[in-house]
């Protein structure tokens, strides 16, 4: 069964690192899209950028909307694993799943460069909706 699903996320990268490096990490990701680089990863939303990597502003940047298989996670969970030592500071990775009864579903997943910083910002990311609700 397909799903469509949507990418987003600003990723800070450790100055130095190149394309190939993040094409490299991020493989199981390319594999799964049946893509040789980040060039070749189109969204189905064509005023999504896809996967790109700015290096003069040192950002991995996610914003890629498409159509998955059950394997879907796997790859994305181990590109991210792969990604995490070459990244400056942990961030959320938005993940949004529209299912097929047309109601939405969202997941955030971290990236990091160490499970500390990931925990540190699971917290602020906890800390922040804690303040939102409350703040109702």
């Amino acid at each position: 069964m397909r799903i469509e699903v949507h990418l987003h996320a600003d990723i800070p990268m450790l100055e130095g690192v190149s394309r190939k490096q993040i094409e490299q990490a991020i493989s199981p990701l390319l594999d799964y899209l049946d893509a040789d680089g980040l060039a070749d990863v189109k969204s189905l939303e064509q005023d999504e950028p896809g996967l790109r990597y700015d290096d003069k502003e040192l950002m991995f940047l996610m914003c890629w909307t498409g159509e998955t298989g059950r394997s879907f996670y796997p790859a994305l969970e181990a590109a991210l694993a792969n990604l995490g030592p070459l990244c400056y500071e942990a961030v959320e990775v938005e993940l949004t799943l529209y299912l097929a009864n047309g109601e939405q579903e969202s997941r955030l997943l971290f990236v990091g460069p160490t499970a500390q910083a990931i925990h540190e910002a699971q917290r602020r990311c906890m800390i922040e909706d804690v303040s939102a609700v409350l703040a109702r």
